[in-house]
């Protein structure tokens, strides 16, 4: 069994605030398998569905969201602060950021990958979708940054509380144990800065250029000290 280590990420001391606005990792199939008709043919007894299903989860919003934008993504009303303008990604359709994101990391290398929650009717699907991407939480420490593209002539982003905001899946034959720690300084300064590499270095490195960066930082020490010194309660949902 693999441990993956995970946080909000935020400054610490917004860290209770995060807890209650974004809701802890869930594991997908303690979801669906509930549901599930037991037949010689279902995707309970397909190994390419047990090896997904079980190893992915899925984070939740913890509050409804309803928010209007301008052309260029701005958010029009922002009572509670929870996006981030961001540069259009598509002609016709607005771009939007979560102003919360989540941290996971591995003391091995272990791909990690986001995508839609295909399993899930939710609120949001009528009005755009999450960005999907994949990186190694072994050889990269930063956050999953959250964004969205609207559909085209969608202005408006809304969700419901208690519903998926995305799958997170984690690539691995061997089951995954979560266990959560709690963000420091130290830790936060790190992944933000590992976000922001591009931004002092060059645009456009290759993950695995970065990956080669932050092994010749001798950063992974650190990160592993910082996170078993600040672990909390044992969390597998």
């Amino acid at each position: 069994m693999k441990t993956v280590f995970w946080s909000h990420f935020c400054l610490p001391s917004f860290l209770p605030k995060m807890k209650l606005l974004s809701g802890s990792p869930k594991k997908l199939s303690t979801e669906i398998k509930k549901d599930m008709i037991i037949s010689n043919r279902n995707l309970a007894l397909c190994p390419a569905s047990n090896e997904l299903f079980n190893n992915t989860y899925y984070l939740t919003f913890n509050q409804d969201l309803d928010e209007d934008f301008d052309e260029n993504g701005y958010p029009q009303q922002n009572k509670k602060q929870l996006f981030l303008q961001r540069e259009k990604q598509f002609q016709n359709r607005i771009s939007v950021e979560l102003d919360f994101a989540w941290i996971f990391y591995s003391s091995e290398p272990l791909m990690l990958e986001v995508f839609p929650p295909f399993c899930h009717q939710t609120t949001l699907q009528n009005f755009g979708c999450i960005a999907s991407g994949r990186y190694d939480i072994g050889k990269w420490f930063r956050p999953i940054n959250l964004s969205f593209f609207l559909w085209e002539g969608i202005n408006k982003f809304k969700a419901k509380e208690g519903e998926p905001i995305c799958y997170i899946r984690f690539i691995s034959e061997t089951p995954i144990k979560l266990q959560e720690f709690y963000i420091n300084q130290r830790l936060l300064e790190i992944g933000q800065n590992s976000t922001n590499h591009p931004n002092f270095y060059k645009k456009n490195i290759p993950l695995l250029k970065r990956y080669e960066k932050f092994k010749e930082s001798n950063m992974k020490h650190l990160i592993e000290k910082e996170i078993n010194n600040n672990l909390g309660e044992l969390n597998e949902n």
